[in-house]
């Protein structure tokens, strides 16, 4: 696609939760976390929303966390990843608890 922004490497080593967002530093991160209220068709939902790379460094994220030894990783409102109008952050939390 001729617009397409390039995305950052791929995770191809072992990278820890607080090791992906430094490669995507030269990027604009910004997610926003809500509920979307239950209606007659079905209970209600969560609203994941952002860009390509937004998407993308959450699913980075992600990956990481479920192959890191804590077995928790959060982000909370304020932080520079979460868009100012998303009302909540997110835990991100990895079973078994290796905290128990």
């Amino acid at each position: 696609m001729k617009n397409e922004r390039k995305l950052p490497q791929r995770l191809t080593a072992r990278v820890r939760p607080d090791d992906v967002y430094p490669l995507f530093s030269r990027h604009k991160v910004r997610l926003k976390f809500d509920v979307l209220e239950g209606s007659e068709d079905g209970p209600p939902k969560v609203l994941i929303e952002g860009d390509k790379i937004s998407l993308e460094y959450l699913a980075k994220l992600i990956l990481a966390q479920a192959e890191d030894e804590d077995c928790g990783v959060q982000l909370m409102t304020g932080q520079r990843v979460i868009a100012d109008d998303s009302p909540m952050g997110v835990h991100i939390h990895r079973l078994p608890c290796m905290n128990k």
